[in-house]
């Protein structure tokens, strides 16, 4: 396939799979991830369950049991350099609930709108990258290199049991580059 066909293709799926990922942007805002408490299974389950409907298999790790990170990798047709794709599941608490004009735990969509805590950090960027792996992985053969995806569940209080943790002790997640959304 030629990279303009490659293009080509991704732009299809893009077009064509936009309603899928509103659906899981809406459920993974539905599935609360504050931290503190720092309780991200139901959201990492989001994720995985999608990872899995395209037939990827993600590793989950969690150092906490109520935290889990989730790596999913692809390896393409040939030598190259290795992607990171990364975002987060956790978000801060929502204290001040009792000001929102909607569920912040709702996931609403309404007139093209997705209204909930966390949708603009991070949990958008963090569906897009995961919708960035899926159509890769459909791909893989024709590209070069390696393409991972993480996803940590302690962002908002610094890392340790996150991005840091998988840093210290999952060395196949470092790349040459890393997106962060």
């Amino acid at each position: 396939m030629t990279l303009e066909a490659e293009r080509a293709q991704l732009l299809r799926w893009i077009d064509a799979e936009t309603p899928d990922l509103i659906d899981v942007l809406a459920r993974f805002t539905r599935a609360a991830s504050p931290n503190p408490p720092g309780d991200t299974r139901e959201a990492t389950g989001v994720l995985a369950s999608r990872l899995e409907q395209d037939g990827i298999a993600p590793l989950t790790v969690a150092p906490l049991a109520q935290a889990p990170n989730l790596i999913a990798a692809i390896d393409g047709g040939r030598a190259g350099k290795h992607l990171v794709l990364n975002g987060h599941i956790d978000v801060f608490p929502c204290g001040d609930a009792h000001r929102w004009t909607r569920d912040p735990w709702g996931g609403e969509v309404v007139d093209g709108l997705i209204y909930g805590r966390g949708v603009s950090d991070m949990k958008n960027g963090t569906v897009a990258l995961l919708f960035v792996h899926l159509w890769l992985a459909r791909l893989a053969e024709t590209l070069p290199g390696r393409v991972t995806l993480t996803a940590v569940s302690d962002e908002e209080t610094g890392g340790t049991w996150g991005a840091q943790y998988l840093i210290d002790h999952h060395p196949e997640v470092l790349g040459d580059c890393l997106l962060n959304a």
